[in-house]
């Protein structure tokens, strides 16, 4: 059964655009290639990191939203943990997100 999964990668900032290119390329393939659909993908470039992750200070960030089963996000996880490449990644399932977020927006709402 495929879930809904939002995540913030960092891939270190000094590689490159041809290594960030290649690796980009990768993850979006890690995903594809192990029943996952990609449903929005936004390069959002080199920014400084607000926690210093030595010896880095900037980070390069994507952000992906993707539909995938327990078997593209272990893929995905283990592909990450291989590639020192990537220096942090955060992973959201959005089906958790989604149950709780009407109760929140109604109230905002009637507050309003």
């Amino acid at each position: 059964m495929k879930k809904a999964y939002d995540i913030l990668v960092i891939i270190k900032a000094h590689l490159g655009d041809e290594k960030i290119e290649k690796l980009t390329t990768n993850f979006k393939k890690w995903i594809t290639d192990n029943e996952g659909e990609i449903q929005l993908f936004e390069d959002q470039g080199v920014t400084d990191m607000p926690i210093t992750f030595q010896p880095a200070l900037q980070g390069h960030y994507l952000h992906c939203e993707f539909e995938g089963t327990n078997k593209t996000l272990d893929q995905l996880k283990e592909k990450m943990r291989v590639d020192e490449s990537f220096l942090r990644h955060l992973i959201v399932n959005m089906d958790s997100i989604r149950d709780t977020r009407p109760a929140v927006v109604e109230e905002k709402v009637a507050q309003d």
